[in-house]
């Protein structure tokens, strides 16, 4: 893999070095994605919801990087982050990075106290771009096609972030000008869920892939 570099924190002399972020080969055809898994992991352990032995933040980067390799096939540049680099600073390297041509999308596993939720969403920006609305779709169709998550709500999974617990979600607002989905998998508090998604785990994210892949082509054929 190459080596892309980030935002990176200030020393003690004030100045910048960077942690890495990587990127699968790059291709001609200008297909580009970017892929964030959400949470950091240190010392092996993610910083995300945590359910039995269910860890959000490694099962979301190990599910980034399937699709990821799924997508590579296919000739798309992937670029994602290092799951042991900090939110805040992959978020500063995203606002400072890109494009409004750019397509991002962070992977999350959703979760309850109760346990009862399930269901996958899409949630994008209070006031969505039609792009964001329909790359959201066809990645809770894919989820629905591959495991028979359902998605959640009445606009086929997506859903604004004015339903979310914190009411507004930064990587939906940092890189502002990019299309930007964050993807909440499965709950990884539902056993029903937890059940699909781990059986049907590779189908999931070869479908994620194709819908990633879609969108991107219909995108820049000016089809979505």
């Amino acid at each position: 893999m190459t080596l892309l570099e980030r935002p990176r924190p200030q020393t003690k002399t004030g100045e910048w070095k960077r942690p890495h972020f990587f990127t699968t080969k790059k291709h001609p055809n200008e297909m580009k994605v970017y892929l964030t898994a959400g949470h950091t992991v240190i010392n092996g352990k993610g910083t995300g919801v945590h359910s039995g032995t269910r860890d959000e933040a490694k099962e979301a980067a190990y599910l980034r990087d399937e699709i990821a390799c799924y997508l590579e096939r296919r000739n798309v540049t992937v670029i994602k982050d290092d799951v042991t680099t900090g939110f805040g600073r992959v978020m500063t390297w995203l606002n400072n990075t890109l494009t409004k041509s750019d397509t991002a999308i962070e992977i999350h596993f959703d979760a309850s106290g109760s346990g009862g939720p399930n269901g996958c969403t899409a949630f994008v920006p209070i006031n969505p771009t039609s792009h964001e609305e329909d790359l959201g779709r066809r990645l809770c169709k894919a989820i629905f096609e591959a495991a028979h998550i359902k998605p959640r709500g009445s606009n086929k999974g997506v859903r604004d972030e004015g339903f979310t617990f914190h009411k507004r979600l930064r990587f939906l607002h940092s890189p502002a000008v990019a299309t930007n989905v964050l993807l909440e998998v499965c709950f990884i508090t539902s056993d029903s869920d937890w059940n699909k998604y781990i059986t049907n785990r590779d189908s999931i994210a070869l479908m994620l892939s194709n819908s990633i892949y879609n969108h991107l082509k219909d995108r820049h054929n000016g089809k979505a």
